[in-house]
């Protein structure tokens, strides 16, 4: 193996064999003794301190310090959550609230919530009252998780506990199935059954070799001061927003330096803290796990195991193998104003579990109803992403004698190639009707080609086109299709003047992102996702009625009235 990969923290698979653990026993309890003593001084000499219900603003939050059960299990008597508050945005706030509600209550933990204060952090406007066995401390010394942390060492009562379990406020939870959080406890020295805890999620999986448990592990590595030319640490490392650890492992990570300390930048706080920790632990001869499905049973000492999901972090959407982590699988999952925006699927699933819990903290009398259903009230809104896919893939490959023979209703109401499709679009998709493809999705060469494609040319002025770009009808480029083709994939690139005869009605890529040509230059396209809803329920309901596929998609993206151009290459 090269220098360069030992440098970026690769390692032979049989020196981690070889390699045995470097802290001993004894070696553990000076460390932790080390700490008790620092902690004693660090409590008079910071400005750090407890936030006792008498200097702050109080409200109690529904939900939050109810009785757990009676008989405390006695690994969560031992265990620590220690919760760090550093909210960029209001979805982190909204991240903290909901942990306020449903990860803190009466339960043999000990909670400490570090609420922090600096550039960029949002102030959370009224701290509930909390239960007994949970107490704010609070920082202005440092806004990262990892060095608020260690502003408050001092206060953490280390040796107190066996289980450190680690939460900060870009992610939202815990979240458990309601099936498992009313199962009796996994604990192998359990002896008493008790509903299962969300730490225990975490804690069940810490072995003699595994010291540290995330909700998600990711091989994504970071580069020194983020310069990707520079120093890579490239080993796997759990979420730094969601883990576990035991004391032996607490006492190592806290024995090196550049883990727990306030970082000057994010890219700082990535290479030393984030990457650095699992580095650490994998480094002493142990190993790492996490609550993915995915990575159970990997061996992470193996450097084979480092590229992991082709190096890219697994809770992005669609970045876990083509698919996207679910609250459910991780029990936390980041939640921020950008993966709102963006409808991040499992942003939206923690959004709407929210919701559902939210509804059993009313008196059952005042609780609203499970009548409703967003796919049926906005249904042609929750389409539309299908819808503008399947219109971008076109009808070039599908196999209409396949979709006729295994549907043969169909033939009632599509008596054509087109019609058919149309029926498929706008309704087979949706129904789970059985289809198929026999080619690759002809998507052009970039997404820009793409969505002109999917835009469609019932509405190209073919004829403008052609007499504003004589070198095409020289070239023997004069059929409607093949001047349509020619703008899509070569046109709208080269500036090339063209127009369309009615208002798009797909999104309009504002801000750059489409070109002057496709908007007409006439300040952007006119329709919105509203009006192409409504346009497009109209045309469906007009399919359901008459059994006319084609008029109903020319009625769904009519203009007012379709042109004469749009005719001429409906013939040709």
């Amino acid at each position: 193996m090269s220098s360069r990969d030992l440098r970026m923290g690769y390692r032979h698979r049989g020196a981690f064999d070889q390699q045995k653990p470097t802290l001993k026993p004894a070696v553990v309890q000076s460390m932790i003794a080390a700490i008790l003593i620092g902690g004693i001084l660090l409590l008079v000499s910071t400005n750090v301190h407890f936030l006792s219900t008498s200097n702050i603003q109080e409200e109690a939050l529904p939900g939050l310090g109810e009785p757990g059960t009676a008989m405390i299990n006695r690994r969560r008597d031992a265990t620590l959550v220690i919760y760090v508050y550093n909210a960029a945005d209001t979805e982190h706030t909204r991240n903290f609230a909901f942990f306020l509600r449903y990860g803190i209550s009466e339960d043999g933990v000990a909670y400490r919530i570090i609420v922090t204060k600096g550039p960029g952090v949002k102030d959370f406007p009224r701290l509930p009252t909390l239960p007994a066995n949970a107490q704010y401390l609070r920082t202005e010394q440092c806004t990262g998780t990892w060095g608020a942390i260690d502003a408050v060492m001092g206060l953490l009562s280390v040796p107190d506990y066996q289980y450190f379990v680690v939460v900060d406020s870009s992610v939202r939870g815990p979240f458990l199935p309601p099936y498992l959080a009313s199962s009796s406890s996994l604990n192998e020295d359990e002896d008493v059954n008790t509903p299962l805890h969300w730490t225990e999620a975490f804690t069940n999986k810490i072995k003699d070799h595994v010291k540290l448990v995330g909700s998600t592990i990711s091989c994504e590595g970071a580069p020194v001061n983020g310069n990707a030319a520079a120093e890579w640490r490239g080993n796997p490392a759990v979420s730094a927003h969601a883990w576990a650890t035991d004391a032996t492992g607490w006492a190592l990570l806290t024995s090196q330096h550049g883990v727990f300390r306030c970082h000057s930048n994010p890219w700082e706080q990535r290479y030393h803290a984030d990457v650095g920790a699992s580095l650490a632990i994998l480094k002493a001869g142990w190993t790492l796990d996490t609550l993915l499905t995915r990575y159970q049973g990997v061996d992470w000492t193996a450097a084979s195991a480092w590229q992991c999901n082709q190096r890219v972090r697994p809770d992005y959407e669609h970045h876990y193998d083509g698919i996207s982590v679910t609250p459910y699988e991780t029990v936390f999952v980041p939640v921020s104003e950008s993966t709102a925006a963006s409808k991040w699927s499992f942003t939206e699933a923690a959004d709407r579990y929210e919701r559902w819990m939210d509804r059993l903290l009313r008196p059952a009398d005042a609780r609203p109803g499970v009548h409703t259903n967003q796919w049926i009230t906005n249904h042609w809104t929750a389409k539309s992403e299908k819808l503008v896919y399947m219109n971008t893939r076109g009808p070039a490959c599908f196999d209409f004698s396949y979709y006729l023979e295994n549907n043969p209703d169909v033939k009632d109401i599509a008596q054509d190639e087109l019609s058919m499709w149309e029926h498929f679009v706008l309704v087979g998709q949706f129904h789970a009707r059985k289809h198929r493809f026999t080619c690759a999705m002809p998507t052009g060469n970039s997404y820009r080609v793409a969505y002109v494609l999917a835009r469609g040319p019932r509405c190209f002025d073919y004829k403008f086109y052609l007499s504003e770009h004589k070198d095409l009808q020289r070239a023997g480029i004069t059929s409607p299709q093949q001047l349509f083709e020619h703008f899509a994939e070569f046109g709208q690139f080269e500036k090339r003047r063209i127009r369309f005869t009615c208002a798009d009605t797909m999104y309009g890529l504002r801000g750059g992102f489409d070109t002057d040509a496709v908007q007409n230059g006439d300040g952007g396209w006119e329709s919105s996702l509203d009006l192409a809803a409504k346009d497009a329920e109209d045309a469906a309901e007009l399919l359901s009625r008459q059994g006319d596929a084609g008029d109903a998609v020319q009625q769904a993206l009519k203009g007012v009235l379709v042109s004469e151009t749009a005719k001429d290459f409906a013939t040709n």
